[in-house]
């Protein structure tokens, strides 16, 4: 074999190489967003009730909180604020009149994580680490 066809074939060799290697990110990059990879929601198998009287709620942010973690826990990914008073209303709970200054208190707190995505042109909201401590002191009777 020559020289130039040697160099040909490793140019050749190289370049595929380079085009796998791609490849390969490129599969990883959408496997990690596949929806397998995603967290399964908890099922739950209590009443929506029985869910909030566990936390014990006090305030209405606190109640909110509860009713956002619930809608999580069922699969819900965004939540809005007509999503959450309608389930307190479900679980036969006084909806607060102002729930979206519930949610901006919540949000200062650091208890909320705003979602990138709108529903019907609504805000849409997930539970941070900080609000799923701060229920975890609830459920363990540690208002703060």
């Amino acid at each position: 074999m020559t020289e130039e066809k040697l160099d040909k074939a490793i140019d050749l060799l190289e370049n595929i190489s380079k085009r796998l290697d791609e490849q390969e990110k490129r599969l990883s990059n959408l496997e990690n967003k596949s929806p397998e990879n995603e967290p399964k929601p908890t099922l739950i198998k209590e009443s929506s009730r029985e869910f909030f009287l566990r936390y014990a709620p006090q305030k209405d942010t606190d109640k909110t909180l509860v009713v956002i973690h619930f809608l999580e826990l069922k699969g819900v990914r965004e939540i809005t604020t007509k999503e959450i008073a309608a389930t307190l209303s479900e679980m036969r709970e006084v909806v607060p009149k102002n729930i979206a200054d519930k949610i901006q208190l919540l949000d200062k707190r650091g208890f909320l994580i705003r979602a990138e995505q709108k529903k019907e042109g609504l805000n849409c909201w997930n539970v941070s680490q900080s609000g799923k401590n701060h229920l975890e002191d609830l459920k363990n009777g540690r208002n703060k």
